[in-house]
């Protein structure tokens, strides 16, 4: 029974050690982002927010609210990005909807943001440790 107790925690401080070494050690930094989209100063709803590392680093994403309003995930457990420069781009375009006969359902909509937003985004930002706030006020052309 005493060889027991001492196999049960040696398994539980092993367990606990690979379950240290496999989460949060193997992230970058990362900085908390949330901001607002708007599009000739009206809240854009269902956009694509997209931040991504100029380091090529994993992408990090979020969906846009009814009030414009985003808070991006790294991964399915943590909101943030990488810290550093990173190319920002905004994507309000899907394509159509089809069912299964193949006929449309959903037409979809075309990108309403500027190439430089999106396809052939110029847009930068530098991400710092803890809270940043960057808000996307665009302008139709």
């Amino acid at each position: 029974m005493h060889k027991q107790g001492y196999s049960f925690s040696g398994l539980l401080i092993l367990t606990s050690l690979l379950a240290l070494g496999c989460s949060q050690g193997d992230m970058p930094e990362i900085g908390h982002v949330s901001g607002t989209v708007t599009l000739d100063g009206k809240p854009m709803e269902g956009v694509q927010v997209m931040f991504e590392p100029v380091d090529g680093a994993r992408s990090a994403t979020a969906m846009t609210d009814a009030e414009g309003k985003y808070v991006l995930k790294y991964n399915g457990n943590t909101e943030g990005t990488k810290t550093g420069e990173n190319l920002v781009r905004l994507i309000s375009a899907r394509g159509a909807t089809r069912d299964d006969r193949g006929r449309v359902t959903d037409p979809g909509k075309k990108e309403a943001f500027p190439p430089e937003y999106n396809s052939a985004s110029t847009q930068k930002v530098t991400v710092e440790g803890g809270e940043n706030t960057f808000d996307f006020n665009v302008t139709s052309k």
